[in-house]
């Protein structure tokens, strides 16, 4: 079966001002693809994209931030 996986309540346009806040973010994306499987380094960095995406600019910890914003 198919599925559309998406970030709750964020679109493109936010998830695009965000990464171009910070060079680490460009870094990142530009990363991916490259290697099977990620590094320990890009998860944790897609971690703190993430976290910022929900408003939580100094966090890497995704179920935490989970935690607090649902």
């Amino acid at each position: 079966s198919d599925t559309t996986s998406a970030f709750y309540g964020k679109g493109k346009v936010t998830a695009l001002k965000i990464a171009k806040k910070k060079e680490e973010y460009a870094n990142l994306f530009g990363v991916m693809g490259r290697e099977i499987a990620p590094s320990a380094e890009l998860k944790s960095g897609l971690y703190r994209f993430i976290c910022h995406l929900y408003g939580f600019e100094e966090c890497s910890d995704v179920n935490a931030v989970r935690y607090q914003a649902f």
